[in-house]
């Protein structure tokens, strides 16, 4: 379906519309505000809703159109008849048609749309996906890296590492330690869950809760979220430790030892909240030199 259509008189102006790009769209002052900016090629209808001013080209004038973000969808409707996801489509897809939006990878089912013109189609920032592929579900991400290694370099390692390890569970549990710092920026925001599923109680780590709480098919998800390194350490240290108390192997927990998981849990959690990224590097650093540095926790 044509978002634009040819009899809309914006139809003509598309390759003006096309020359916008994400940064031109979304502007981030040096002190950190956001503004968005809704190009007059788009304005159907004139607009002054407070300190936003919206005009169409004939009337548009250089310092308007400047809308803060909880403005952006309801100026959009009102001044351009447009959504947020039809903005981004035109604006930083260069798209006009629906049938074009992105799909998944490996899949090739349609993307869902963020709702937020910052990630777009992506689960993080969209300028923090270079490569530009986007995935319906944690499990097809992770299988498109390992089937595409000439994409993803970084990969190598995790293959490797994970077909050195054997059977032994401490190295198995410093191999998905390691496997999981592979995949987003340190600083970035993922999730330490824990779910009551079909078949018990699991804890587990996750950069997309929302698709790993549905494909659990969960009774009660609860998601924590904090910067990857503490994700990641918290996980570890959790398993580390109650393999070393219950020789315990698995992310699904006996009901005879939540309580421990509990205990552990919230021991772990008060020594990683307030944890910086270089004191982590330097754990991280004896961790991967075969030190499990566990007795430091």
């Amino acid at each position: 379906m044509k978002i634009i259509q040819e009899s809309d008189d914006r139809y003509k102006l598309l390759d003006k519309i096309y020359s916008y790009n994400f940064t031109s769209i979304s502007i981030r002052y040096p002190d950190g505000y956001l503004d968005y900016f809704i190009p007059p090629e788009l304005v159907l209808k004139d607009a002054n809703l407070g300190d936003s001013i919206v005009h169409r080209i004939e009337s548009y004038n250089v310092g308007d159109n400047l809308v803060y973000p909880n403005k952006l969808s309801i100026l959009l409707t009102k001044t351009c008849s447009l959504t947020v996801q039809e903005l981004f489509d035109l604006t930083v897809l260069h798209i006009n048609d629906t049938e074009d939006r992105p799909k998944c990878a490996e899949c090739g089912i349609p993307i869902k749309f963020s709702g937020e013109f910052q990630r777009g189609y992506s689960r993080h920032h969209w300028l923090d996906n270079p490569s530009r592929n986007l995935f319906c579900n944690y499990e097809h991400s992770t299988y498109y890296m390992h089937h595409h290694l000439d994409e993803y370099p970084h990969m190598i390692y995790t293959v490797d590492a994970l077909s050195s390890v054997g059977n032994d569970p401490l190295k198995q549990i410093k191999a998905a330690y390691k496997r999981s710092l592979q995949y987003e920026d340190l600083t970035d925001e993922s999730s330490f869950y824990v779910a009551f599923t079909s078949d018990g109680f699991k804890f587990g780590i996750s950069i997309d809760s929302g698709s790993r709480m549905n494909h659990l098919d969960c009774r009660s998800f609860k998601a924590l979220y904090l910067e990857n390194y503490k994700v990641c350490l918290l996980e570890y240290l959790i398993k580390i430790k109650l393999f070393e108390l219950h020789q315990l192997t698995s992310e699904y927990v006996p009901d005879n030892l939540i309580k421990s998981f509990k205990s552990n849990f919230k021991k772990f959690y008060q020594k990683i909240i307030n944890l910086t990224l270089e004191e982590f590097n330097g754990i991280n650093y004896k961790i991967t030199n075969n030190t499990f540095v566990i007795d430091r926790f």
